[in-house]
């Protein structure tokens, strides 16, 4: 029961990641054409806000570092706990998820 419930955080981190990559492609598309045929009458409209951070649950930070140790990389999983202050997962403050989930992606890579 344990592996469907890690295969399910595994599966929501990958959807996740597809919607941020679409919506990625999408703001490329964008840019491309604002630039390929800019109007000279168009007055400069101020950039958008940045969008939020994405939140990351412990679930889905979870699945992350346990496939990451089972590529071989646990020693970097470990040192990467170590670098936002905690030995173990639960004990890491919400906050520092992004950052950890973009860090280890980073490894291995």
């Amino acid at each position: 029961m344990a592996k469907m419930s890690e295969l399910d955080a595994a599966l929501k981190a990958l959807m996740e990641q597809s919607r941020s990559i679409q919506e990625s492609v999408r703001c490329i598309r964008e840019l491309m054409s604002a630039d390929a045929a800019p109007d000279p009458g168009e007055e400069h409209q101020p950039e958008q806000e940045a969008k939020p951070e994405k939140t990351y649950t412990l679930q889905e930070v979870r699945a992350m570092l346990r496939e990451k140790t089972s590529q071989g990389h646990k020693d970097e999983v470990k040192a990467l706990l170590k670098a936002h202050g905690a030995e173990r997962l639960p004990d890491i403050d919400p906050k520092e998820y992004p950052a950890m989930m973009q860090e280890a992606e980073e490894i291995g890579a």
